[in-house]
């Protein structure tokens, strides 16, 4: 007897014009197991499951959903047949309640022209229960959510739709420790439920702990489907970029730090967000922030750069106190920072790569007369042509909409255009979210080089195996606060998350 499958999709492909997408992939579902779908950026991962989610049309091929064959089927058809989709771009609406977003376009209705609240209230509770956020009120705005909130609704609204096909698109890119591990105790939860789950990540590590069967795209292309116990992280990379690379990154053998400071932070407060912040960044070094989500560490961040205001505190550039009163200031003093969000930070989604990688060049590329400013698109194309070069960054043509980019050569766009600005120091924030192991690899060896350069850098990131392997030293922040700064000698991970986590040192001192 055949085996049965929830979802069966037979050498699909996908063209964009003359670009294919898809070519010739095999995927299928089991009832009750997670399936992981790997591959680099651009690898084909999402196309694929917006075909059977019903965004895209298949050029070629055929899938089928519990058994019945599907042809070209519409969003709101694959909901109907159990398909559940949570991207990894938020969706929500933020003028919204958390009711309302989960509930969109299914309100329950009290009277043909009233909403039933009590009973969509009622409903919402249950499934943020599910979700870990028995706390929260469901008439609050989405917009007053942190971003690690705003995940979790998102797979509250999945769940809420009874789904019995979920696919989740790095759903953990956004959580915390212990959100990401209530969210396995939801996978396998609904595991047991006879649910499948197609997972989408570039988390190893999670991969390894959550999945059940591996399928690996390239280019893409079908390469193979492997039982999770069968195979390694080392191996997984090795598929998926074609050649051998580690999973993980080797730090450089010695330390570029100089003896001259570059940043001193003295005694930064802002009331309700971090208080008491001191530290310094030396040329040529790296320093590490690491803490749990809402630790405050892109706060403190944002106050540097002046795109928040301190209450109070010293900032110091190469000993000169400076009063960096926005991030436009702070470019002009030699400080870039590459922003947590790319999509809402990092790029215009409006402009093309040439005219994205050029902005903070503008002054320099234009000539000014009056208030009249001449943009020499000759110059800034250039510039492009430089960052497209150096971070082999995929595209068709420079006139191509960065919205077109996968996520990992949208954030080369969003570290590239920094490059050549005259900047000193740069601030990583979480500059790896969402982006395959080569090109994480290529965003390390752009920050060593900066190093190598003498540029100072100050990596904020949520993988602590990231910051072990690239920093020079870590400052660990924990509500608000900064711990201790573990020379890169003595870091080691325990001492490193129970910092994070308790907000005490356990040599008790703070560096």
């Amino acid at each position: 007897m055949a085996e049965s499958f929830l979802v069966e999709m037979k050498n699909v492909s996908k063209s964009f014009g003359g670009v294919q997408a898809l070519k010739n992939v095999n995927f299928s579902l089991r009832a009750g197991e997670v399936h992981v779908l790997l591959g680099e950026n651009g690898a084909g991962k999402s196309t694929l499951m917006k075909i059977l989610s019903g965004v895209h049309n298949l050029s070629a091929g055929e899938f089928f959903i519990k058994g019945k064959k599907c042809t070209n089927i519409q969003p709101k058809e694959a909901q109907a047949k159990g398909v559940s989709i949570i991207h990894q771009e938020l969706s929500l609406i933020n003028e919204l309640s958390i009711a309302e977003n989960i509930f969109l376009g299914r309100l329950p209705a009290k009277t043909k022209y009233t909403i039933d609240n009590k009973k969509l209230y009622q409903d919402t509770e249950k499934v943020l229960a599910r979700v870990g956020l028995k706390n929260i009120n469901a008439e609050t705005t989405v917009e007053n959510l942190k971003i690690s909130q705003k995940q979790l609704i998102e797979i509250a609204k999945a769940l809420s739709l009874n789904s019995d096909i979920i696919i989740m698109d790095e759903p953990t890119s956004s959580l915390t420790f212990e959100e990401i591990n209530k969210l396995f105790e939801i996978i396998n939860n609904l595991k047991k439920d006879g649910v499948g789950i197609v997972f989408i990540s570039h988390k190893l590590d999670e991969v390894m702990e959550v999945g059940d069967r591996v399928s690996i795209l390239k280019n893409g292309e079908y390469i193979n489907t492997v039982q999770i116990n069968n195979t390694n992280p080392d191996q997984l990379v090795s598929m998926m970029v074609g050649e051998e690379l580690s999973s993980s990154y080797k730090h450089k053998e010695k330390s570029t730090a100089g003896d001259k400071i570059q940043l001193k932070v003295e005694n930064l407060n802002k009331k309700d967000r971090f208080s008491n912040i001191n530290f310094e960044i030396y040329t040529g070094e790296i320093l590490g922030f690491f803490g749990l989500i809402g630790a405050g560490r892109t706060e403190i961040a944002r106050a540097i750069i002046g795109a928040d205001k301190k209450d109070s505190g010293t900032i110091k550039l190469k000993n000169k106190i400076v009063n960096i009163k926005n991030p436009y200031h702070a470019l002009k003093k030699g400080i870039g920072l590459i922003p947590e969000n790319r999509t809402e930070e990092g790029f215009c989604d409006n402009l093309t790569i040439w005219q994205n990688s050029s902005l903070p060049y503008l002054l320099k590329t234009s000539s000014l007369s009056g208030l009249t400013g001449l943009l020499h698109q000759k110059r800034e194309k250039q510039i492009a042509v430089n960052i497209v070069s150096a971070l082999n960054l995929k595209c068709s043509s420079l006139n191509q909409s960065v919205l077109e980019l996968s996520g990992g050569n949208q954030q080369k766009v969003v570290v590239g255009k920094w490059l050549e600005a005259g900047i000193d120091l740069f601030i990583f924030d979480e500059p790896t979210r969402g982006i395959d192991v080569g090109v994480k690899h290529n965003i390390y060896s752009i920050i060593e080089r900066l190093a190598n350069h003498q540029k100072s850098i100050m990596l904020i990131s949520s993988e602590l195996t990231e910051l072990l392997s690239v920093s020079d030293r870590i400052a660990v922040v924990h509500e608000g606060k900064i711990v201790e700064i573990f020379p890169i000698s003595s870091a080691n991970k325990e001492d490193i998350m129970y910092a994070a986590t308790t907000g005490k040192s356990k040599m008790g001192v703070n560096n």
